[in-house]
């Protein structure tokens, strides 16, 4: 089963997803809010946690959504904004993705990638 499967049928019974790449990408084009995590190992778990939200949402798709590599610096560790939000019972919107997720890459910006790298003038 792809994770994208599992989420779609599973997304119900967690309160938010964790990973790095593509399961990040995929869970949040789902509604589901998503940490990003380091691809190291969880012996090295890197701070800070953050959530995927709208502020910080382009910046990590420029670092394929994994935080070990990118500018941490400059990132605003919303861990702790998230789990209040969720004992509140009001997980703000800025959680929520799938709307951004689906204008950051539109069917224009595809063929533009693929004109760019696999249709060269000869």
């Amino acid at each position: 089963m792809s994770s994208n499967s599992y989420l779609r049928h599973s997304a119900g019974q967690y309160l938010f997803i964790a990973g790095i790449g593509q399961v990040p990408l995929e869970a949040a084009s789902l509604g589901i809010p998503t940490a990003v995590m380091s691809s190291k190992s969880e012996k090295e778990f890197q701070d800070p946690l953050v959530f995927l939200e709208k502020d910080n949402l382009p910046l990590l798709e420029q670092w394929n959504f994994v935080i070990n590599q990118c500018p941490i610096h400059t990132l605003t560790p919303n861990a702790q904004r998230f789990m209040q939000n969720q004992t509140t019972g009001a997980i703000r919107e800025e959680f929520f993705l799938e709307d951004e997720l689906k204008n950051l890459r539109t069917p224009n910006d595809l063929i533009e990638v693929y004109e760019r790298c696999y249709m060269k003038p000869s």
